[in-house]
């Protein structure tokens, strides 16, 4: 399960909102979130829940993983509409990486750190590890964001000639793209299987301990940040602060 929270700011014109900050906490029901601000009312968090507003009949999607309820957040589409109900799922008429299209349709996807292009994430997805399917003839990859079947608030943004930012755990969320792949201008999406990285080859999964988990969720916040002062994610452009942006812990 995960609950969502949006900060926006209207850069002191009430009449529009400029900037729209999305925050999504894997495994945060509206109990624990409700604790929390009771018992450390000053905190970040009980600061955001006093500015904005509480959905009290919201609920996650059916499953609640990470990827459905990622997917429900960005277009308001359950997992049957949007296509994405788990990060390993199977599809009948796909075929399988490196068939070239030939042999028995059908073929597992894997949505986790086995399509990373670099162990570390930081080049994006390997086209040659996802499912491939036949368009116009043609044997072409299936990447994250060709899976989604809706679009995505971001593409919406990016239409309305506003830019879009986001981070999250691995590149297989290039789905947040939405069908044309252009939705999040700004996507970071460093492995959180592989942080931190030991070049060439050494990884440490910063899902196994909670103070890694932390570490990575750390390294995040900054990219925020930096966003957040007109950057992109590196700190090193100045780009303007993005329409909406945000990341998950």
């Amino acid at each position: 399960m995960q609950t969502g929270m949006l900060r926006a700011d209207d850069n002191g014109n009430n009449n529009k909102i400029r900037h729209v900050l999305v925050i999504s906490i894997d495994g945060m029901h509206s109990l624990d979130l409700a604790l929390w601000v009771k018992n450390n009312p000053t905190s970040a968090l009980a600061k955001l829940v006093a500015q904005g507003a509480d959905y009290t009949n919201a609920t996650t999607t059916k499953p609640s993983d990470s990827i459905p309820s990622t997917v429900g957040i960005f277009t308001g589409a359950s997992p049957a509409l949007g296509g994405m109900y788990y990060d390993d799922a199977y599809n009948r008429a796909w075929f399988p990486p490196g068939s070239n299209c030939t042999g028995p349709a059908g073929t597992v996807i894997d949505l986790k750190q086995g399509i990373n292009l670099a162990l570390d994430g930081s080049t994006g997805v390997d086209p040659t590890k996802v499912p491939l399917q036949l368009v116009k003839g043609v044997c072409t990859p299936v990447l994250p964001h060709n899976m989604i079947r809706v679009n995505t608030v971001f593409e919406v943004v990016k239409a309305a000639k506003m830019s879009t930012a986001y981070s999250e755990k691995r590149p297989s969320y290039d789905f947040l793209n939405g069908p044309s792949g252009t939705g999040v201008g700004d996507l970071y999406t460093p492995e959180i299987a592989c942080y931190p990285f030991t070049p060439p080859a050494t990884c440490n999964n910063a899902l196994l301990k909670i103070v890694d988990t932390e570490n990575f969720d750390e390294l995040r916040v900054k990219s925020v940040l930096n966003e957040i002062d007109g950057k992109d994610h590196t700190g090193t452009k100045t780009v303007g602060t993005p329409a909406l942006f945000g990341m998950n812990f």
